[in-house]
């Protein structure tokens, strides 16, 4: 049985699995946050925010404590000097292989599993804040369920 509460398990697998990710390299490695992330804040390099965002008991079995289901995002974002294909395309692949990456995961142990991953939208990344700010922002909703 693990000493960390359920959500931060989640987001510690989640963080980890990207950081071994071997297709992409990132300026910073991943990390969690324990705040909603403002999409607006000011960044220079890439980031690659893990957040967890809400937490749900599964009532599954007749068992005392059953699995919880948790919802958690992962931002990408980055300043971009102009808006080009030629410096949006890597970064809307990145976000391709970080989606492939954690889609279906499930730690060595089976405690965590990543049920669903996929994009919020269909624009990747958000045109709002990439013309108005010249921001690169994207998210990757996960549904994860961890063994108690």
């Amino acid at each position: 049985m693990s000493t960390l509460a359920p959500s931060t398990e989640a987001v510690n697998a989640i963080v980890a699995r990207i950081n071994a990710g071997t297709t992409y390299n990132l300026d910073l490695k991943a990390e969690a946050r324990e705040l909603i992330i403002d999409p607006t804040e000011e960044v220079t390099e890439l980031r690659v925010d893990v957040c967890h965002e809400s937490e749900q008991q599964l009532f599954e079995t007749l068992d005392a404590v059953d699995n919880t289901q948790h919802a958690i995002r992962i931002w990408v974002r980055k300043k971009v000097a102009d808006i080009t294909p030629q410096e949006l395309n890597p970064l809307r692949l990145l976000c391709r292989q970080i989606l492939r990456q954690v889609d279906q995961y499930v730690t060595t142990d089976w405690r965590v599993r990543v049920w669903q991953a996929g994009f919020e939208t269909q624009e990747v990344a958000d045109k709002a804040f990439l013309y108005s700010q010249r921001m690169f922002v994207a998210s990757i909703s996960c549904e994860v369920q961890v063994k108690p």
